[in-house]
């Protein structure tokens, strides 16, 4: 259930970030993501006291800053490519990305778990926390291309007709 009302608000808060870009660029959301996410990582670790309401809580809470990131990604990664190369270049690093740290995620939580006893998850979560800032950092290097034609569209009378492509 809790899972349930976090994804509504979730789906909410992404159309408002999308919007958001639009207005003041992709860049400045990927950061607001990225650092309210490692922020609110702890805080929100620390909502979930035993209730379905607190457990919702803190997930809405984390979606605000994953939305961000969710509602922006899409629309980054292509114009981080030229059309030539746009499928390779968001392809192969974004599966390689999810393979080593999405694939292992749990392995490491529980091998932190395994070897840091109880303080496993507090490890784990500075783990996350570090990567969210890399995150961060990475998208604070990002070209913003708010406003920027990235590839013109050619005019009608400089497209060859059908017929004389064959």
């Amino acid at each position: 259930m809790a899972g349930v009302i976090a994804n509504v608000a979730f789906i909410a808060v992404i159309l408002a970030w999308g919007k958001l870009s639009d207005r003041i660029g992709r860049r400045p959301v990927l950061l607001i993501g990225g650092i309210g996410a490692a922020v609110m990582y702890f805080p929100a670790t620390w909502m979930i006291q035993g209730s379905i309401w607190s457990l919702a809580g803190a997930m809405i809470v984390m979606l605000i800053f994953v939305g961000a990131l969710a509602a922006v990604t899409p629309a980054v990664f292509p114009e981080l490519f030229p059309t030539s190369l746009r499928t390779m270049g968001v392809a192969i690093p974004y599966s390689l990305c999810v393979a080593v740290f999405g694939g292992t995620a749990a392995y490491l939580q529980a091998g932190f778990a395994a070897w840091f006893g109880d303080a496993g998850p507090t490890v784990f979560g500075l783990y996350a926390v570090l990567l969210l800032i890399v995150g961060a950092f990475t998208a604070y290097t990002l070209r913003e291309t708010k406003g920027i034609d990235l590839h013109p569209t050619a005019s009608v009378e400089t497209v060859a007709p059908a017929s004389a492509t064959k």
